[in-house]
Parts: structure tokens; sequence; C-alpha cells
């Protein structure tokens, strides 16, 4: 008997995020080992679970299709973080985001302006997402435009700072070049995109 149990887990938190994670998906037709995969969760975690229990297909739609929405999130607070700048007011992006972060159906979590998505696991289930999409004959589209726009903030960031920092004599300070801070991963990550882009173009880091 087979069950299909992914993790939603972050690098460098994994232990705290399977304990305070209320979601248990679960993909199998043996109903006598999803429920004790259920009693297992119930043991780990520290909060009530939500368990969702379906076909192997439907769980892995599942898992990468939240990815692949969180990286939609991640890009719209970022668009919307790129058109205060361009509108003269950047000191209230954090404002803008935590109004619009408040509305029930959307949610403050992910709401922030700065680097866009990286890392292995969002970008390739967003990939993962598109090729079966793909396979089936499904429309594309949307997904694709979530790589378009992430791949393009990264070169929004870099002029936005060049024009805050126009002189190379002054160094840039990046408290970190990985994907996220607290991981060793630089897969995939914008910080460590910046970062060699500045050297290259002579500015200190």
């Amino acid at each position: 008997q087979v069950a299909y149990n992914p993790m939603f887990v972050e690098s460098g938190e994994v232990v705290k995020n399977l304990q305070e994670s209320d979601m248990v998906l679960i993909g199998s037709e043996h109903q006598d080992l999803s429920n004790e995969l259920i009693n297992i969760h119930t043991r780990i975690k520290k909060v009530t679970i939500n368990a969702y229990v379906m076909s192997y297909k439907a769980s892995e739609i599942v898992r990468v299709g939240i990815n692949s929405f969180l990286c939609s999130k991640i890009n719209q607070a970022n668009m919307i973080g790129q058109i205060a700048i361009k509108s003269g007011i950047e000191s209230e992006i954090g404002m803008i985001l935590t109004a619009i972060g408040g509305v029930d159906g959307i949610g403050k979590k992910h709401m922030s302006y700065g680097f866009g998505f990286g890392g292995p696991t969002i970008n390739g289930d967003n990939k993962a997402l598109k090729h079966f999409a793909k396979s089936v004959n499904a429309n594309t589209d949307l997904i694709s435009s979530i790589d378009t726009f992430n791949q393009s903030h990264i070169s929004f960031i870099k002029e936005h700072y060049i024009k805050k920092n126009p002189t190379k004599e002054i160094p840039f300070v990046m408290n970190h070049i990985t994907y996220k801070k607290g991981t060793k991963i630089v897969e995939e990550s914008q910080q460590f995109q910046l970062c060699v882009e500045l050297l290259n173009d002579g500015y200190i880091v």
C-alpha cells in the first residue's frame, strides 16, 4: 500500500513547519493507510489538522498548485510595490500591502515587497504545474506570466537600487545572498543574481 503525503515545509524551518502546518495532504486509495497517516500527523502537530484525502493525481495537482498560487501572490505584492515606487510613494508600500492583505479573501502572508520568489521547491512546482497543464492541453498562459514577471522583477530592483546609489565608490550591503535568509541555497536566488550582476557591473558588494 502506498500513499503520497508531501510535507509543506521550507528550508531552515522543516521541524517548525511540520509541527505548525495544519494541512495534511494525502493521495491514496487505501483508507486504512490514510487514517494511519492522519493519526501520525495528529501526534506530531501542535495545531488541529485539516486532512484532505484524494487520488494520487489530485493530490499532486494540489501540491504544485499551492506553490504556483503563492508565486502569483508574491508577484502581485511586488507588482503593487513597483507601482507605488513609480508613483513616488515608496515609503507607503508596507502600509498599502498591509491594507490589501487585511482583506479576508487575500490574507497577509506573503504580502510584502522585496525580491521575487526563488529556491528549488517553489520554482520547480510552478514549472511542474505548467508542464502537466501542457500535457493535458490546458491553458498555460497564466502560469507562464508568473515566471515572466518574476524574472523581470530582478531587473526592476537592480535599476531602482542603482538610481539610489549611482556612484560605484559606495558599496552595496546585502545581509544574505541565498534565496531565503537562514539557508545555504543559492539556487534560483534573486539575491545571488543581483549580487553577481552588481559585481560584474563594477560595483562593490
